[in-house]
């Protein structure tokens, strides 16, 4: 049975969703959380207001999220120096632990993810990829 353009698809993004699964399965948190946190870990100390904007989401559900990481004990919130109304955000030394236990998770994932596919089908893949790549990327994919 040949499949058709819209099985492939299909289960392309099963498949993609999948391995985000088994990624992510051993962890916790939501995943505005972890976009949180790896904010947090890549450009350090923030302000609340800033940290709203950088994630795009609205100030109470920020709050809302700092409350239950805070209560984790991953982040902390230090009042502004400047601004006594306003907290700066950081990630405390559970919180780095934390980023760096999900990045060694992920990495183990990520580099198992292929050993079911042989070299040659690998190479087929990438090509297939960039190709995709190269056709979202000159603005294609966009109606």
């Amino acid at each position: 049975m040949k499949p058709n353009d819209k099985e492939i698809i299909e289960l392309f993004f099963y498949v993609a969703k999948l391995s985000k699964h088994i990624t992510d399965n051993d962890h916790r948190y939501y995943i505005g959380q972890w976009r949180c946190m790896l904010l947090l870990d890549y450009i350090g100390t923030i302000n609340q207001k800033k940290l709203s904007d950088a994630l795009k989401i609205r100030p109470a559900s920020l709050s809302e999220l700092l409350s239950k990481l805070e209560k984790k004990g991953y982040i902390a919130r230090i009042p502004s120096q400047e601004d006594k109304r306003s907290f700066l955000i950081s990630l405390t030394e559970s919180g780095n632990k934390q980023i760096a236990y999900y990045r060694k998770k992920r990495e183990e994932s990520l580099n198992s993810m292929l050993t079911v596919l042989s070299e040659e089908e690998k190479n087929q893949f990438y090509k297939i990829l960039l190709k995709l790549q190269d056709y979202y990327n000159r603005g294609n994919g966009h109606e």
